[in-house]
């Protein structure tokens, strides 16, 4: 008899397009509140300090030694900012790399506790939003953005 186990992720659905659940980033692997989004493959977490958030993010970039900025130039200059356009609401920020894992340990969150993770998972810093938005972020599923989709990601580091 061969047996496995399963990785589930469990999702809360708000109506009939939004699920909402949690994401685990950076350093000390902090739980940001997100929703899933199946159309998109748009990463973006909520810096701890953008002004106008509806809910108050738990990331700090400053406090996660594996946060890496992502720059334009090979001189690291010029930061590369990029807005985001969901529609209702639009993310303003920096794309940035850091560890993201989908499931975590409750009690003690390390590199080895965390499943479906990823090492240096591609995503935007969001610094300021425009419009109303109820969560910490948007993790994207959908696959076709290569290096910035987090199943391609979980498929590439293994």
């Amino acid at each position: 008899m061969v047996q496995g186990q399963a990785n589930l992720i469990k999702l809360h659905a708000a109506n009939i397009v939004d699920y909402f659940g949690h994401v685990y980033v950076g350093e000390h692997y902090r739980d940001e509140r997100v929703i899933y989004d199946t159309a998109s493959s748009w990463i973006t977490i909520d810096d701890i300090n953008v002004p106008n958030a509806d809910l108050v993010s738990n990331y700090d970039h400053i406090d996660s030694t594996s946060a890496t900025p992502v720059y334009e130039d090979d001189d690291k200059t010029e930061p590369s900012m990029i807005d985001v356009n969901f529609g209702t609401y639009i993310f303003e920020g920096q794309q940035y790399t850091d560890k993201m894992c989908l499931t975590q340990n409750m009690n003690d969150r390390t590199d080895y506790t965390g499943r479906l993770c990823v090492r240096n998972m591609p995503f935007v810093l969001v610094t300021g939003i425009i419009g109303s938005f109820a969560a910490n972020g948007v993790v994207g599923l959908a696959p076709h953005m290569h290096d910035k989709s987090y199943i391609n990601q979980l498929y590439m580091q293994g």
